[in-house]
């Protein structure tokens, strides 16, 4: 990839061209929702579908580590459950020196790293694709929430983009693409589940760290107006 711009977007299988996508759980594209539901900014939620879709995920930000606790929702009969019915699903910590988040999902341990010092782009090697490399990318220069997971090939798994008209911070779309159901092959819709949560928990870490960064940003802009 060209260090000085986001890599083209290439197209990804349709569901009808894709080996395997009709034995998976889930049709794609798959879109779900992200919004933080709490003035504090402690405290996020993923819907199917929009804002009232079913709930499927609780995510809890702390001061402490783990930074951040995501509970996959218990779901019988396709019914939202309240979050103390929910089961812990992945935690994220976050290293101050290294800038690395150390990742646990659904059993097994994930880093998400800089690819460089110098660089936005922040991958990690799926445990549930045989460690294969996909990273988080900036789809636009100049707007830091959009992004694209992409793998070496620059094939796009997911994107993410804030909802318009309204703040950046507050919410936006997860769109999970075909390669999502075409990666799971064979191995169904337990791989794929696998697969989601690897990207649904990389991508609200890697908006969590952009966030983050946006604020020191201007943070240290207003000082040096100073």
């Amino acid at each position: 990839m060209n260090s000085n711009s986001p890599p083209p977007c290439h197209p990804y299988p349709d569901e009808e061209s894709a080996p395997g996508q009709t034995n998976n759980h889930h049709s794609y594209p798959r879109t779900l929702d992200i919004a933080f539901t709490s003035s504090t900014g402690r405290h996020m939620r993923v819907n199917e579908g929009s804002q009232d879709g079913p709930l499927l995920y609780i995510i809890n930000i702390h001061a402490n580590k783990p930074h951040m606790i995501f509970h996959r929702q218990v779901q019988p009969n396709g019914t939202q459950t309240l979050p103390t019915q929910s089961t812990s699903t992945a935690t994220a910590s976050f290293q101050h020196f290294s800038h690395a988040v150390d990742i646990r999902v659904n059993g097994r341990d994930v880093v998400l790293a800089r690819e460089s010092r110098l660089r936005f782009d922040r991958g990690f090697e799926s445990p549930s694709l045989g460690g294969k490399k996909l990273v988080w990318v900036r789809s636009s220069r100049c707007k830091y929430l959009y992004l694209d997971c992409v793998d070496g090939d620059g094939v796009v798994y997911a994107t993410y983009r804030p909802h318009v008209g309204v703040s950046t911070k507050k919410s936006g779309a997860l769109e999970l693409l075909g390669p999502c159901g075409v990666s799971a092959g064979a191995a169904g819709k337990d791989k794929e589940s696998r697969l989601v949560d690897e990207i649904i928990v990389t991508a609200l870490v890697t908006i969590r760290v952009r966030m983050k960064e946006g604020s020191a940003t201007s943070a240290s802009g207003a000082a040096n107006a100073v």
